[in-house]
C-alpha cells in the first residue's frame, strides 16, 4: 500500500519496490502488465534494476508480448550504467547472437565488466573464454585464477573447473587433495558427475594417497553413498557401479533384488554392460524373476545396437527357441553377424 502511494507519487525506490510486488504476486495481487508499467516509469527516473527487470521481461515475454528487440536495449542500457546482472545478461546475448548478431569481441567486454563488479557466472565465462581463447589472446594461468574466484563464489561449472585443473595440474601446480575438495563441493551442490568422481576419490583414496581427505571413518562407504546420489540422479556410470556394489556386497550387504533394479535402469538408459547384466540375470532369475522372453527382448536390444555378446546371446535363442520362437534362419543371420565382428 505504502509503496505503491510512494509509486503513484513518482519516488523511484518506491516504483520499483512496487512493480516487484506486483510481479511476484507479493501482498497484491499478481498484475505483470501493471508490473510492467511502474518498472517504466522507474526506468524513466534512471533506476537501473527496472532496467533490468524491464529487459527480461520484454526479452522472455513475461506477461506481456515478447520483444527481444526491445529488451536487448534496455539491458544494454543497464549494462552501460553498470548494472552487474544486466552485464551478463547482454554478454551472454552477445555471445550467443540471440536477438542481435554474435559478437563475441563484444561480449567478452562485457563478461570482464561483470566479472570486475563480483558476478560468479561472468567470472566463470571470462575464465572460459580466457583459456579457449575466444576473442583474447589463451592464457591458461590468468583462465584458472578465474575459475578460483568464481568457484569461490559458489559457480558450478567454475567449481569443477578448477578442480580439473588442480587435479591435472593443468596451468596450476597439481594439488589433489585440494583437487579432492572442490570436487566435493559440486558433488554437494548435487552434480551428478561429481558425485560420481568424488565417489571414485575416494574408493581409490589409497592409490592416490588421500585416504585422509575423508571425515568418516569408512571411506568406502562414503564412496558408496555418493555414487548412490549420482545413481538416483541418473548418471550412468554411477548406476552400473553401484549395482555392481549392491549384487555383489563390496563394502555394504548383498542385495541382488536392488542390484538388478539398477542394473534393469541402466539397460533402459542403453548402457551396454547393464544391459547385458540385466538379460543374464533375467536368464539365471538371481535378483529378478527368471523371464526368458524378457531376457530375449534385452539381448535383441544389445544385438541391434551392435553388441557382440547381446548378438550372440539372441543369435542362440533363436536358435534355440527359448525366450522366442525358433527361427534358425534368422539366428544365423545373427551368427554370422557376430563371426563377422
Amino acid at each position: 500500500k505504502y509503496f505503491k502511494i510512494g509509486a503513484d507519487k513518482g519516488n523511484n525506490e518506491s516504483m520499483f519496490n512496487y512493480e516487484n510486488l506486483l510481479f511476484n504476486g507479493e501482498g497484491v495481487e499478481m498484475n505483470k502488465e501493471e508490473a510492467f508499467k511502474y518498472y517504466k516509469k522507474a526506468i524513466e527516473g534512471d533506476n537501473i534494476n527496472a532496467m533490468d527487470s524491464a529487459a527480461l521481461m520484454l526479452f522472455e515475454g513475461l506477461g506481456i508480448p515478447q520483444n527481444k528487440e526491445e529488451g536487448i536495449k534496455y539491458f544494454k542500457m543497464a549494462a552501460d550504467k553498470g548494472h552487474e546482472s544486466a552485464s551478463f545478461k547482454y554478454a551472454n546475448i552477445l555471445y550467443r547472437g540471440d536477438g542481435i548478431p554474435e559478437n563475441k569481441d563484444e561480449a567478452l567486454k562485457y563478461y570482464k565488466k561483470a566479472a570486475d563488479m563480483g558476478n560468479a557466472a561472468s567470472t566463470y565465462m571470462y575464465g572460459f573464454c580466457l583459456l579457449n581463447g575466444i576473442s583474447i589472446q589463451m592464457n591458461i594461468e590468468e583462465a584458472i585464477k578465474y575459475f578460483k574466484i568464481a568457484a569461490d563464489k559458489g559457480h558450478e561449472n567454475a567449481i569443477i573447473s578448477y578442480a580439473n585443473a588442480l587435479w591435472t595440474g593443468n596451468g596450476i601446480q597439481a594439488n589433489r587433495e585440494e583437487a579432492a575438495k572442490y570436487y566435493k563441493m559440486a558433488a554437494d551442490l548435487g552434480n551428478e558427475e561429481m558425485c560420481y568422481t568424488y565417489g571414485c576419490i575416494l574408493l581409490n583414496s589409497k592409490k592416490f594417497n588421500l585416504e585422509h581427505i575423508c571425515e568418516t571413518s569408512d571411506i568406502k562407504l562414503e564412496a558408496i553413498k555418493y555414487f548412490k546420489i549420482a545413481a538416483d540422479k541418473g548418471f550412468i556410470k554411477a548406476i552400473f557401479d553401484y549395482a555392481n556394489i549392491l549384487f555383489k556386497g563390496d563394502g555394504i550387504p548383498i542385495d541382488k533384488i536392488e542390484a538388478a533394479k539398477y542394473y534393469k535402469i541402466g539397460a533402459d538408459k542403453g548402457h551396454t554392460e547393464s544391459l547385458l547384466k540385466y538379460a543374464n540375470l533375467l536368464i539365471s532369475g538371481d535378483g529378478v524373476k527368471a523371464d526368458n522372453e524378457e531376457a530375449a527382448k534385452y539381448y535383441k536390444l544389445g544385438a541391434d545396437n551392435n553388441i557382440l555378446d547381446a548378438i550372440k546371446e539372441y543369435a542362440k535363442m533363436l536358435y534355440n527357441g527359448n525366450g522366442v520362437l525358433k527361427n534358425k534362419k534368422e539366428a544365423s543371420k545373427y551368427f554370422k553377424n557376430a563371426a563377422d565382428k
